[in-house]
């Protein structure tokens, strides 16, 4: 119950929002995702009631599970929000009287998780030739709100501070050791909360397990095994596969791998600003994977072959 809440305070700049009663958030059955398109994408809806009201908004979430744009996904969210506004009708929470006929609004959001910017239509008129004079007062409108990971930017999610923008966090870690640093970052916040994140963090974790198959850190029997587990879990698992991933940077030879894992990482400090070069950019970013394994607990003699510091730098830290 709490990351929808999440989602919606976190991503969603609308005034509106802090009209909601979020105590009377639930969770539906419903789905309207066809059957054959449950690998690429899956649904969940919730509904919430307005403050001092008895009238309800539903929250249409899909999770984009691959990595490629959707060119049809404004036909598709159309479909599937009239698809719930005929469930509603038909089982009579449509109220049939002169005075009340409104059905309830429906906010529509499409999570996508991939590296390649969205350029696909977020309202349905985009997609349908323009047609002329009159004609284009019958085109459908229908629009759907885009949480797009890739253009989070890292200091939003710092501020933000929920369990969606922990897990986004690790969704965009382009290194290995990126990764270390949110799931740091995420474990320290999940000890500080309590309960009702279930039901939408299964379904996120699902999500995120999806993902990491698909860049190879899981196996097709790991992810089966991984599924009936949960996040809290999972979590201690990965300084394991960090420490795996460093042993391979050794064998690969130090230099070739501090360069394959760790230059994203300088990228992006210089693109930040790091005005004295490279070498900068270098050291700081050294130091910060360092600390991150350090904290995880991971032998420092893998440090060492992974990062390249001295043991007496890696104590220092």
């Amino acid at each position: 119950m709490r990351m929808v809440k999440d989602l919606l305070l976190g991503f969603v700049n609308e005034d509106w929002v802090a009209d909601l009663d979020f105590s009377s958030l639930e969770k539906t059955e419903k789905s309207f995702v066809a059957r054959d398109l449950k690998d690429r994408h899956d649904d969940l809806i919730w509904k919430v009631k307005w403050k001092d009201s008895n009238r309800w908004m539903y929250v249409y979430l899909v999770l984009e599970f691959q990595t490629d744009e959707d060119p049809t996904m404004a036909a598709r969210m159309l479909s599937y929000v009239s698809a719930l506004y005929l469930d509603l009708i038909e089982s009579s929470q449509f109220i049939r009287d002169t005075d009340n006929t409104k059905l309830p609004p429906v906010l529509p959001i499409v999570i996508y998780r991939g590296n390649k910017p969205w350029r696909c239509a977020l309202e349905m008129s985009d997609l349908i030739e323009k047609p002329p004079g009159k004609l284009a007062r019958y085109t459908p409108r229908h629009r759907y709100l885009l949480v797009e990971e890739s253009k989070v930017e890292a200091e939003k999610l710092e501020h933000i501070q929920n369990a969606v923008a922990g897990l986004i966090r690790l969704e965009k870690s382009d290194t290995p050791l990126e990764a270390i640093e949110a799931v740091v970052s995420l474990i320290n916040w999940l000890k500080k909360t309590g309960d009702g994140y279930d039901s939408l963090r299964k379904s996120l974790y699902v999500f995120f397990l999806k993902g990491q198959k698909e860049i190879k850190l899981i196996s097709d029997s790991e992810l089966e095994q991984l599924e009936h587990k949960n996040l809290e879990e999972v979590i201690p698992m990965w300084p394991e596969k960090m420490e795996k991933l460093a042993n391979d940077l050794r064998n690969e030879g130090r230099e070739e791998g501090r360069e394959k894992w760790l230059s994203k990482g300088i990228e992006k400090g210089i693109e930040k600003g790091i005005e004295k070069g490279i070498e900068k950019g270098r050291e700081e970013t050294t130091h910060l994977n360092a600390a991150n394994l350090k904290r995880l607990g991971v032998d420092f003699k893998i440090i060492f072959e992974a990062t390249g510091l001295t043991i007496e730098e890696i104590e220092k830290l």
